[in-house]
Protein backbone atom coordinates (compact mmCIF):
# COMPACT_ATOMS: atom_id res chain seq x y z
CA UNK A 1 0.00 0.00 0.00
CA UNK A 2 0.90 3.95 -0.89
CA UNK A 3 2.42 5.56 2.01
CA UNK A 4 0.86 8.30 3.61
CA UNK A 5 3.14 10.73 4.10
CA UNK A 6 3.69 13.49 6.96
CA UNK A 7 1.30 16.31 7.52
CA UNK A 8 3.14 18.62 5.23
CA UNK A 9 3.33 15.99 2.57
CA UNK A 10 0.08 15.08 2.43
CA UNK A 11 -1.41 18.82 2.25
CA UNK A 12 1.35 19.50 -0.66
CA UNK A 13 -0.17 15.96 -1.94
CA UNK A 14 -3.59 17.07 -2.26
CA UNK A 15 -2.98 20.58 -3.21
CA UNK A 16 -4.65 22.53 -0.30
CA UNK A 17 -2.91 25.75 -1.36
CA UNK A 18 0.00 27.14 0.19
CA UNK A 19 2.05 24.36 0.22
CA UNK A 20 4.39 26.19 -2.38
CA UNK A 21 4.35 30.02 -2.32
CA UNK A 22 6.17 30.11 -4.80
CA UNK A 23 5.22 27.95 -7.21
CA UNK A 24 1.47 29.77 -6.88
CA UNK A 25 3.24 33.22 -7.64
CA UNK A 26 5.18 32.34 -11.04
CA UNK A 27 3.54 32.51 -13.98
CA UNK A 28 2.22 29.01 -15.36
CA UNK A 29 3.38 28.85 -19.75
CA UNK A 30 0.29 26.86 -21.66
CA UNK A 31 1.64 25.38 -25.03
CA UNK A 32 -0.39 22.67 -26.97
CA UNK A 33 2.60 22.40 -29.55
CA UNK A 34 5.53 23.87 -30.95
CA UNK A 35 4.51 27.32 -31.79
CA UNK A 36 1.45 25.96 -33.66
CA UNK A 37 -2.26 27.23 -33.51
CA UNK A 38 -3.51 24.70 -31.12
CA UNK A 39 -7.25 24.75 -33.33
CA UNK A 40 -5.02 23.17 -36.08
CA UNK A 41 -3.85 19.96 -34.26
CA UNK A 42 -5.47 16.90 -35.01
CA UNK A 43 -5.27 13.05 -34.03
CA UNK A 44 -3.78 12.48 -37.25
CA UNK A 45 -0.49 14.96 -37.15
CA UNK A 46 3.05 13.24 -35.66
CA UNK A 47 3.12 13.79 -32.09
CA UNK A 48 4.43 17.40 -30.35
CA UNK A 49 7.90 17.05 -29.45
CA UNK A 50 9.93 18.39 -26.43
CA UNK A 51 13.19 17.82 -24.30
CA UNK A 52 13.74 17.70 -20.42
CA UNK A 53 17.81 17.78 -20.53
CA UNK A 54 18.90 15.18 -22.98
CA UNK A 55 15.49 13.39 -22.53
CA UNK A 56 13.13 13.37 -25.38
CA UNK A 57 9.25 12.93 -25.10
CA UNK A 58 5.96 13.26 -27.71
CA UNK A 59 2.73 14.29 -26.35
CA UNK A 60 -0.83 14.71 -28.49
CA UNK A 61 -1.61 18.07 -28.42
CA UNK A 62 -5.34 16.77 -28.72
CA UNK A 63 -5.21 15.01 -25.58
CA UNK A 64 -2.50 17.17 -23.53
CA UNK A 65 -1.57 20.40 -22.92
CA UNK A 66 1.63 21.38 -21.54
CA UNK A 67 2.68 23.77 -19.08
CA UNK A 68 5.63 24.72 -17.12
CA UNK A 69 5.07 24.85 -13.45
CA UNK A 70 7.43 24.79 -10.37
CA UNK A 71 7.21 21.09 -8.73
CA UNK A 72 8.09 20.53 -4.90
CA UNK A 73 10.94 17.63 -4.70
CA UNK A 74 10.21 14.98 -2.18
CA UNK A 75 10.99 14.18 1.02
CA UNK A 76 10.91 17.86 2.36
CA UNK A 77 8.76 19.69 -0.21
CA UNK A 78 10.74 22.94 0.41
CA UNK A 79 12.69 22.73 -2.73
CA UNK A 80 11.30 23.30 -6.05
CA UNK A 81 12.62 22.39 -9.31
CA UNK A 82 11.10 23.85 -12.90
CA UNK A 83 9.19 21.04 -14.64
CA UNK A 84 7.21 20.50 -17.52
CA UNK A 85 3.98 19.38 -16.85
CA UNK A 86 1.29 17.94 -19.28
CA UNK A 87 -2.23 17.79 -18.55
CA UNK A 88 -5.51 16.72 -20.13
CA UNK A 89 -6.71 19.33 -22.06
CA UNK A 90 -10.15 19.31 -21.19
CA UNK A 91 -8.81 20.38 -17.59
CA UNK A 92 -6.38 23.08 -18.95
CA UNK A 93 -9.36 24.88 -20.53
CA UNK A 94 -10.48 25.58 -16.87
CA UNK A 95 -6.66 26.97 -15.64
CA UNK A 96 -7.77 30.53 -14.15
CA UNK A 97 -11.05 29.84 -12.85
CA UNK A 98 -12.72 29.44 -9.91
CA UNK A 99 -14.41 26.49 -10.15
CA UNK A 100 -11.70 23.79 -9.02
CA UNK A 101 -11.84 21.75 -5.91
CA UNK A 102 -8.26 20.87 -4.39
CA UNK A 103 -9.14 21.55 -0.55
CA UNK A 104 -12.33 21.38 0.79
CA UNK A 105 -15.15 20.14 -1.65
CA UNK A 106 -17.59 22.99 -0.32
CA UNK A 107 -14.88 25.76 -1.24
CA UNK A 108 -13.87 26.38 -4.98
CA UNK A 109 -10.24 26.75 -5.68
CA UNK A 110 -8.80 28.75 -8.49
CA UNK A 111 -7.88 25.92 -11.03
CA UNK A 112 -3.54 25.79 -11.59
CA UNK A 113 -1.31 23.59 -13.35
CA UNK A 114 0.45 22.79 -10.33
CA UNK A 115 -2.47 20.52 -8.52
CA UNK A 116 -4.13 20.09 -11.75
CA UNK A 117 -3.95 15.39 -12.59
CA UNK A 118 -0.93 14.86 -14.82
CA UNK A 119 2.83 14.07 -15.19
CA UNK A 120 5.56 16.32 -14.33
CA UNK A 121 8.98 15.93 -15.70
CA UNK A 122 12.06 17.38 -14.74
CA UNK A 123 16.04 17.34 -14.55
CA UNK A 124 17.41 16.95 -10.58
CA UNK A 125 20.42 18.48 -10.22
CA UNK A 126 22.22 15.82 -8.04
CA UNK A 127 22.19 11.31 -8.80
CA UNK A 128 20.14 9.34 -7.90
CA UNK A 129 21.68 8.33 -5.03
CA UNK A 130 21.47 11.43 -3.23
CA UNK A 131 17.44 11.59 -3.95
CA UNK A 132 17.19 7.73 -2.10
CA UNK A 133 19.12 8.67 0.98
CA UNK A 134 17.28 11.70 1.63
CA UNK A 135 13.82 9.91 1.70
CA UNK A 136 15.61 7.45 3.81
CA UNK A 137 16.63 9.34 6.18
CA UNK A 138 13.18 10.95 6.39
CA UNK A 139 12.23 7.96 7.87
CA UNK A 140 10.87 6.39 4.92
CA UNK A 141 11.07 2.79 5.26
CA UNK A 142 13.38 0.42 2.40
CA UNK A 143 10.42 -1.19 1.08
CA UNK A 144 8.51 1.56 0.16
CA UNK A 145 11.21 3.09 -2.45
CA UNK A 146 10.23 0.54 -5.37
CA UNK A 147 12.42 -0.97 -8.25
CA UNK A 148 11.09 0.69 -11.54
CA UNK A 149 12.46 0.71 -14.88
CA UNK A 150 11.44 3.15 -17.90
CA UNK A 151 12.89 3.06 -21.86
CA UNK A 152 15.56 0.65 -20.73
CA UNK A 153 16.59 2.34 -17.30
CA UNK A 154 16.83 1.25 -13.32
CA UNK A 155 15.60 3.53 -11.17
CA UNK A 156 13.06 3.68 -8.18
CA UNK A 157 9.46 5.30 -7.37
CA UNK A 158 7.63 6.30 -4.05
CA UNK A 159 3.92 7.25 -3.71
CA UNK A 160 2.32 9.51 -1.56
CA UNK A 161 -1.40 8.87 -1.29
CA UNK A 162 -4.02 10.44 0.78
CA UNK A 163 -7.87 9.11 0.33
CA UNK A 164 -7.77 8.01 -3.14
CA UNK A 165 -5.65 10.78 -4.13
CA UNK A 166 -1.47 11.05 -4.24
CA UNK A 167 1.43 11.74 -6.53
CA UNK A 168 3.73 8.69 -7.88
CA UNK A 169 7.13 9.62 -7.83
CA UNK A 170 9.57 7.95 -9.97
CA UNK A 171 13.66 8.36 -10.11
CA UNK A 172 15.88 7.63 -12.39
CA UNK A 173 19.43 8.19 -13.31
CA UNK A 174 20.53 10.54 -16.19
CA UNK A 175 24.62 10.57 -16.85
CA UNK A 176 25.36 12.48 -13.23
CA UNK A 177 21.89 13.81 -12.66
CA UNK A 178 18.29 12.42 -12.21
CA UNK A 179 14.99 12.71 -13.93
CA UNK A 180 12.26 13.20 -11.91
CA UNK A 181 8.84 11.93 -12.89
CA UNK A 182 5.94 12.89 -10.83
CA UNK A 183 2.63 11.73 -11.64
CA UNK A 184 -0.39 13.27 -9.79
CA UNK A 185 -3.78 12.06 -9.69
CA UNK A 186 -7.17 12.05 -7.96
CA UNK A 187 -8.18 8.32 -8.40
CA UNK A 188 -6.84 5.34 -9.61
CA UNK A 189 -8.39 5.93 -12.97
CA UNK A 190 -6.82 9.46 -13.42
CA UNK A 191 -3.71 7.52 -12.86
CA UNK A 192 -4.01 5.31 -15.83
CA UNK A 193 -4.27 7.76 -18.60
CA UNK A 194 -3.74 6.62 -21.94
CA UNK A 195 -2.37 9.78 -22.98
CA UNK A 196 -0.07 10.03 -20.23
CA UNK A 197 1.07 6.15 -20.79
CA UNK A 198 1.50 6.31 -24.26
CA UNK A 199 3.99 9.55 -23.18
CA UNK A 200 5.78 7.38 -20.53
CA UNK A 201 5.92 4.45 -23.16
CA UNK A 202 8.05 6.69 -25.59
CA UNK A 203 10.30 8.22 -23.12
CA UNK A 204 14.00 8.55 -24.60
CA UNK A 205 16.74 9.16 -22.85
CA UNK A 206 20.50 9.41 -24.00
CA UNK A 207 21.43 6.77 -26.24
CA UNK A 208 17.70 5.72 -27.28
CA UNK A 209 16.04 5.81 -30.39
Amino acid sequence: MCRTVKLLGVACLVGVGACSDQAQREPVTLSSGSGSDPGTASSQDAPTRGQIGQVQYGFDPTRLTRAEIQLPVPPSYEQTVWATKLIPTARAEELGEDVCHYGEPAENDICTAEFEDGLAMALLERPIGDYRRALLDDDIAPSELRPDRIAGIDGFSFSAQAEGAGIRYRFFPISERTLLLALRFSNQQDASNPAIRDVLENLSPPGKS
